[in-house]
């Protein structure tokens, strides 16, 4: 490779930008999946606290725990206004503009980690 050849190079390289333009594409939401552990799950020596009556979507703030289910076995924790993850399975869900206003969620209104146990090696 000669000078003339580093010089002409972009700085990504070698490859061409990849940017997309999404002007004028509109987002297509999946369905908002089963909770795979609303009835079975697995225990776990944290201890929380599921608030009584659930809470709409919208009212969570960004970074609260909450479950999907009146059990309150499967947590997740909200990312943004659409996506939340699940802290047992690490399965990110989206929440569409059309539900957020009423899908109903338990928020975790107490949450003590200094229980949890760390797996003997």
């Amino acid at each position: 490779m000669n000078e003339q050849d580093t010089i002409a190079k972009a700085s990504t390289n070698g490859k061409s930008s990849h940017i997309s333009n999404r002007k004028g594409k509109e987002r297509k939401w999946k369905e908002l999946s089963a909770d795979p552990l609303a009835e079975g799950f697995d225990s776990h020596a944290a201890e929380y606290v599921v608030g009584k009556s659930p809470v709409t979507w919208a009212t969570l703030e960004v970074g609260q725990l909450f479950s999907r289910s009146k059990t309150g076995k499967n947590l997740y924790v909200k990312l943004n206004d659409a996506r939340a993850v699940s802290l047992d399975t690490r399965q990110a869900i989206e929440f569409r503009p059309t539900i957020r206003q009423t899908q109903q969620v338990w928020l975790v209104t107490s949450f003590n980690s200094i229980t949890a146990k760390s797996p003997d090696f």
